[in-house]
């Protein structure tokens, strides 16, 4: 059962408190995406890098999550399974 695009708006909304990283076009409710991202294949839908090398966590990264994942430590797109 999906929740009202309203309901989803306060979620996301009440959200970016918490993980101010969710910030973004890309996390609103409902998602509609028909595939993750590839980090080393795919551009964003913005012509963005869907990976940026990183060996720190520098800060936020408007669109981007910090953590490991198939390429190491680095920022992921919102967009790639690995964010």
């Amino acid at each position: 059962m999906a929740l009202p695009t309203r309901r989803g708006d306060e979620l996301h909304r009440a959200m970016i408190q918490f993980l101010p990283e969710m910030d973004s076009e890309y996390t609103k409710y409902p998602m509609k995406r028909e595939r993750w991202l590839h980090p080393n294949n795919d551009k964003s839908p913005d012509g963005e890098p869907c990976y940026l090398a990183s060996p720190s966590n520098t800060g936020i990264k408007k669109n981007y999550v910090y953590g490991p994942g198939l390429n190491g430590k680095g920022y992921y797109h919102l967009l790639t399974k690995a964010a």
